[in-house]
């Protein structure tokens, strides 16, 4: 039976299911069972006694299954008071929050599921405003704090930046020599504050489940959400794989939504159960969409000071998303920049390798990696000083 309040019912998954059958088939019992759960959903009251994280899990589900319906030709009636009851939805308090104020102040898996349903509400509704809302709110929460900043974190120990915390550590993010970005710090922090390795939580695949729906609706409404914060997103999925926490149970239909997205592939499971907001995705989104070529990363490595005849051991790096293909294929090349005489690199190409120098001096070498697209560069200085007297 449908129920907003229990955040544990897969009612909604189920409806959504039908709902799904029915837009490929066509058959008219499976639209009948959407519309007698959505007109519980209308009328009954179901979200009252519940918290917003329960009405922001649910909710979305049932309002894609009323947009696949059609439910405005299948029942105008029942439509429009559907309608009023997703406006109220929007602001109806429920202890001390409203699926607005979730999204908007909890920057975890809460915020999140909120946001994903505040998202299908505001694109039911054909509200643009509450829509522009959401996605800068969200947007602030993958990073970008000058489009919103107003969440209110917990334990700072994951962020990044403390002064500036955020929903998705940022590309490069380092602490205590540890690789932290893409991870979500406000769930990560469930498991306990920062360590090496991370205590286990599965906390963090909960907060992505509504981020990536949230991600999709707005991405379907023409905002580059995936895009957004260096793909903010897809490195939340590298993280957590970095560390050996794979999607499982009812977080493994993520997988499909993040391989369509993104053009990338992580195994999926074809029998992959839904999750609290959204299911069935090894159906609805198994075909994989074409990927943007993204320019390489590339680092240089760190600079050097050397005294004659020392050789300099180049210790560069690169790496791409295997774009474009053919070739496949990324290209790395060191030169000089400047310096006050030529330098021999024992291989040019080679990423590690070593630069000699005849006359002392600063140079300064460029690493550029080409992925015969696209290619980028980074620099390092090499301080040359005269041999030591004898």
């Amino acid at each position: 039976t449908p129920d907003l309040s229990d955040q544990n019912s897969d009612a909604n998954v189920q409806v959504l299911a039908k709902a799904l059958v029915y837009a490929r088939t066509g058959q008219s019992s499976y639209r009948d069972e959407v519309i007698n759960a959505l007109r519980i959903i209308t009328h009954n009251n179901t979200e009252s006694g519940g918290r917003t994280l329960a009405l922001g899990r649910e909710l979305v589900a049932y309002v894609i299954a009323a947009d696949l319906i059609d439910l405005g030709n299948a029942d105008a009636d029942l439509d429009a008071q559907f309608r009023n009851k997703l406006r109220a939805l929007l602001t109806m308090d429920l202890s001390g929050l409203t699926l607005q104020s979730t999204h908007e102040v909890r920057p975890n898996n809460w915020g999140t599921h909120a946001g994903a349903s505040r998202a299908a509400v505001a694109l039911y509704l054909g509200d643009s405003s509450e829509l522009a809302r959401t996605a800068e709110v969200f947007h602030g929460w993958l990073g970008n704090r000058t489009a919103y900043s107003g969440f209110s974190y917990g334990d700072l120990s994951w962020q990044a930046d403390s002064n500036n915390p955020v929903g998705i550590n940022p590309r490069g993010a380092i602490k205590e020599g540890h690789n932290i970005d893409g991870a979500l710090p406000e769930e990560m922090r469930r498991g306990g504050s920062f360590q090496w390795p991370p205590a286990a939580t599965g906390y963090a695949w909960e907060g992505l489940q509504g981020a990536l729906v949230q991600a999709e609706l707005l991405h379907r409404a023409g905002y580059p959400v995936w895009e957004w914060e260096d793909r903010a997103l897809l490195r939340a999925v590298e993280f957590l794989y970095r560390i050996n926490w794979p999607a499982m149970g009812d977080d493994a239909w993520q997988l499909w939504l993040v391989n369509h997205a993104y053009g990338v592939s992580y195994p999926a499971d074809p029998a992959a159960q839904p999750g609290k907001n959204m299911g069935w995705t090894s159906w609805t989104h198994s075909v994989v969409s074409p990927q943007t070529n993204q320019p390489p990363t590339v680092d240089a490595g760190g600079d050097q000071q050397i005294a004659l005849p020392t050789a300099a051991n180049l210790n560069g790096s690169a790496s791409d998303d295997g774009l474009p293909n053919p070739p496949a294929v990324l290209t790395t090349t060191w030169s000089v920049q400047s310096g006050p005489a030529a330098v021999s690199f024992d291989d040019k190409h080679a990423r590690q390798t070593t630069a000699s120098f005849t006359v002392a001096g600063t140079y300064v070498l460029r690493l550029t990696a080409d992925d015969g697209e696209l290619s980028a560069t980074d620099d390092m200085t090499v301080t040359v000083s005269e041999p030591a007297p004898n």
